[in-house]
């Protein structure tokens, strides 16, 4: 579908750009993709530029968005589901970015106006009952319902998501089932 900003349609097909303020906006096929497992896959992206430098990349599936998000380090600190640009990949990852929280957008903090309730299919509850492991489900349960219940949000699409994230964060056989899942 179109490319919305504030509501309204600006971009309505693939090859168009629109800009507005300090936001560009250009949606096109053009740019290196975020994994492997997406390669199957028509590129369909969605280039923002904004102040500051922030570059954001939305690759758009079916029923599913990779984003990649390229920015300078802030000078006030910065953190998420990238890591914390600490220059320690050590704390970067996913089960470090989850324990602390910094996975999930706290309420009042989104850039966003509206917010999604994230969907886990019956194949992704399939596999995460039959490929996670009962210790690593436990875990992510555990972890999950700590950070998802502290940013404000316990419905049991966004702690499922959670406990799929922690199961098979950065799987490519994973990534490639969620995205080709009806």
């Amino acid at each position: 579908g179109p490319v919305t900003l504030n509501g309204q349609p600006v971009l309505t097909s693939l090859g168009m750009t629109h800009s507005t303020g300090a936001v560009q906006l250009t949606w096109n096929q053009v740019g290196d993709l975020p994994d492997a497992a997406a390669s199957v896959f028509p590129r369909n992206i969605v280039h923002l530029d904004l102040q500051g430098d922030i570059k954001v990349q939305v690759f758009r599936f079916k029923n599913y968005i990779d984003v990649r998000v390229r920015m300078p380090r802030q000078p006030t600190g910065q953190d998420g589901v990238c890591g914390n640009f600490n220059g320690q990949p050590s704390d970067d990852t996913t089960a470090a970015i989850i324990l602390r929280g910094a996975g999930r957008v706290p309420p009042g903090q989104s850039l966003f106006t509206t917010a999604a309730t994230p969907v886990v299919s019956q194949a992704m509850q399939t596999m995460i009952a039959t490929s996670c492991g009962t210790q690593r489900i436990a875990y992510a349960k555990s972890a999950c319902a700590k950070t998802v219940g502290a940013a404000g949000s316990v419905d049991r699409g966004t702690l499922d998501s959670c406990v799929y994230d922690v199961c098979f964060g950065n799987n490519a056989h994973a990534l490639r089932a969620v995205k080709a899942a009806r």
